[in-house]
């Protein structure tokens, strides 16, 4: 065979190869060759939220200059909501546990969130860090030098804490 005739086939096959590969979507071009030059993976942003129940009072009675608590352990970036009421006015406080200690030891001290003189209401705050948390109800209705002081019915203290966590990924969430 002659060299021209030669080249002329191999000519041919490649020309049906080209079009056999751009009928099959495979051409030679980025916008329709997945093979060639895939795409580039595409991330997509997941959240997860979780919610836990925290603080469950049931209903009971306080007597007058008197405190009720109930304690957590939570975690940094948490958000927490309690929501309480009450038969009278109360004073709630939430409480790291060193505030806690020097609270229960009789020494004043900051807390994290608190309301006083309402009979219902809610808090929220973000933990700042790790800790045990506490939630104090507190009887402020000593009356004068204990006359006219007056027990405090609560009706319930309830809480949730949520955790939002986000995350990146190139497959589905």
């Amino acid at each position: 065979m002659k060299a021209g005739v030669v080249a002329g086939i191999i000519i041919g096959i490649v020309i049906t190869i080209i079009a056999v590969a751009l009928i099959l979507g495979l051409g030679l071009s980025n916008s329709h060759s997945p093979l060639l030059f895939p795409a580039p993976a595409t991330s997509v942003t997941c959240t997860t939220t979780i919610t836990t129940s925290v603080f469950g009072f049931t209903a009971q009675t306080v007597q007058a200059n008197h405190y009720v608590y109930q304690q957590a352990s939570l975690t940094t970036g948490q958000s927490v909501s309690i929501s309480y009421s009450a038969d009278n006015t109360v004073d709630v406080y939430v409480l790291s546990s060193s505030q806690y200690s020097l609270y229960n030891g009789g020494t004043t001290s900051n807390d994290i969130t608190g309301a006083t003189g309402q009979s219902a209401g809610t808090l929220s705050f973000t933990v700042g860090f790790d800790d045990t948390y506490y939630v104090v109800v507190f009887n402020p209705h000593n009356g004068f030098f204990g006359l006219g002081s007056q027990p405090i019915g609560i009706y319930s203290v309830s809480g949730t804490a949520t955790q939002v966590s986000s995350y990146t990924t190139t497959a589905s969430c």
